[in-house]
């Protein structure tokens, strides 16, 4: 897999990167691109005319969210781990996660503990995700490693902020945005309780949503992507 990305990366005119995290990844990991090789072209999202302010609702219990495709990637551990010991703490917190668990007997033990200390709620359609998003005071995304997920993108656009490891994508334009501290290490979980414990009625500062909507806008993607291909194409017929 290595030698088939290598190649790719050799003998592409231009490499396309969703962000700058993982093209750092990418030239770490795999291979350093060549100067002048390298375009970073973020994944569309549409976001609506007007984004919602976040709700600091009344109720005593802490909604949390989580929206994430089952797979080890996801870092549903340490869904778990926070969900457990937020029990032990006393607080009023809910976390509910969109997932689906696989109907198998593989870690039979974690599926049973998550269901019980995790409201597992089926997938939706876009529509329904979006009334799951204002339903939460956070969300979380504690990922190993994630490149561009849609989730944060729509949930900042339903006016909810998303907690998240260092290892997701966005982190690097959270840190440059005046949103580091939604920048959590899931690996000590105690920690990341009280850091999200001081988030709950917070919210990502406009500027950075303002930037989400521009910078992933539709149109301004695909022109981009539309640049990009004039310029490769051009090269190639001068050549």
């Amino acid at each position: 897999m290595y030698g088939i990305e290598k190649d790719f990366a050799r003998k592409a005119t231009t490499n396309v990167f969703l962000n700058s995290y993982s093209k750092k990844v990418f030239e770490k990991e795999v291979l350093e691109t060549k100067k002048g090789a390298a375009v970073i072209i973020p994944l569309p999202c549409e976001a609506p005319k007007v984004i919602p302010k976040k709700k600091v609702k009344a109720t005593k219990r802490v909604e949390i969210g989580v929206v994430a495709r089952w797979d080890k990637i996801k870092n549903h551990k340490a869904i778990l781990d926070l969900a457990e010991y937020t029990r032990t703490q006393g607080a009023p917190w809910r976390i509910s996660a969109v997932t689906q668990i696989p109907d198998t007997n593989v870690q039979a033990e974690f599926k049973g503990a998550y269901r019980k200390h995790v409201r597992v709620l089926p997938p939706r359609s876009p529509r329904a995700l979006r009334t799951f998003y204002r339903s939460m005071d956070i969300m979380l995304l504690p990922s190993n490693f994630d490149v561009s997920p849609h989730v944060v993108l729509e949930a900042a656009f339903e006016g909810v902020p998303t907690v998240m490891s260092p290892h997701v994508g966005y982190a690097t334009t959270l840190r440059r945005n005046g949103a580091s501290e939604f920048v959590v290490d899931f690996k000590n979980i105690p920690k990341a309780y009280n850091q999200i414990s001081a988030l709950i009625k917070k919210n990502y500062p406009a500027t950075l949503v303002k930037k989400f909507a521009t910078e992933h806008n539709p149109a301004r993607v695909m022109h981009q992507y539309e640049q990009c291909f004039l310029k490769v194409v051009g090269g190639v017929i001068k050549k």
